[in-house]
């Protein structure tokens, strides 16, 4: 039902992949408006800055019903720890009356096993501490407040990247 597309060794990718997945991230829209706010210049940018490590796409076969994510291995809680950070997720449908099976826990099971496969146990996001709703969101998707981390603004969450357990 659903197809996944998994790009890693950003560095290693040709010019014309990149640019592919630039155009893919930057441009996807809700309402006439970037997906949080994500340009073709913010995905380009951190492309050339080596910010990302994979970016992944999840598309249902049946309709047109997408989520996508950008990954980053970094220590982003300045504790001397890397931890795999999932960034930009969205998911962009087009598809009346919206699929009752959304691609997004598809997804954040394909980044788990990312982790799992580079020695991981968590998956991690930030969630701006004045969004409302999406920590609740997280929360139904798998994810936990990570209290061994404190950023700014955000509240830290982590998914155990032991997806055999998380498959439900």
């Amino acid at each position: 039902m659903f197809t996944t597309e998994l790009f890693t060794d950003i560095a290693l990718l040709s010019a014309a992949v990149k640019e592919r997945i630039i155009q893919r991230l930057g441009t996807r829209t809700i309402n006439n408006k970037p997906c949080l706010g994500t340009t073709v210049e913010d995905v380009r940018r951190g492309i050339e800055d080596g910010i990302y490590t994979a970016f992944i796409f999840i598309r249902n076969q049946e309709v047109d019903d997408e989520a996508s994510a950008a990954l980053q291995y970094a220590d982003l809680c300045d504790d001397g720890v890397n931890r795999l950070w999932m960034h930009d997720l969205c998911r962009i449908t087009r598809a009346q009356p919206k699929p009752k099976m959304s691609p997004v826990r598809p997804l954040i099971q394909a980044c788990c096993r990312y982790a799992e496969s580079i020695g991981l146990k968590h998956l991690h996001i930030l969630v701006d501490k004045h969004s409302g709703c999406l920590q609740t969101l997280y929360t139904a998707y798998g994810f936990v407040t990570d209290e061994t981390c404190c950023i700014d603004d955000y509240i830290v969450m982590h998914y155990n990247a032991s997806c055999k357990t998380k498959r439900g």
